[in-house]
């Protein structure tokens, strides 16, 4: 790829957001009756979730446009429809167990592949 850096570029939402916040969000958004339960956290965890998109403004000029809830409709709507077609390949006989167990898993990357392609301007993805 034709791009004007060679070293990393954070690409993320620099608003701070928790694990505990975003997990409430999700229940609040789904109507959920799940209840969320603390853990220790790993020693590697890291304390501050906002990344610095300093050099994808300046490098890429990207930032994000997309916020949480809807970000995450957009991956829920996706990847609902996704996970349909799979359902119908493997119950039309198209997909044996273990493929369609597979085909599942790709869809849910091609959903969140999919949340982060509306979030990104098309300039940045043919230009750089």
């Amino acid at each position: 790829m034709d791009a004007p850096t060679n070293e990393p570029v954070n690409i993320g939402n620099p608003t701070e957001l928790t694990i505990e916040s975003l997990a409430r969000t999700i229940l609040k958004m789904t109507g959920s009756a799940s209840r969320i339960v603390h853990q220790p956290l790993p020693e590697d965890d890291p304390k501050v979730r906002k990344p610095d998109i300093t050099r994808a403004r300046d490098i890429l000029g990207w930032e994000p446009k997309v916020g949480l809830e809807e970000g995450l409709t957009k991956t829920a709507v996706g990847g609902m429809a996704l996970s349909v077609v799979g359902m119908l390949l493997a119950s039309a006989g198209y997909l044996p167990p273990v493929s369609g167990a597979i085909a599942q898993e790709a869809i849910d990357v091609f959903a969140v592949l999919n949340a982060l392609r509306t979030s990104v301007r098309p300039r940045a993805l043919t230009d750089y």
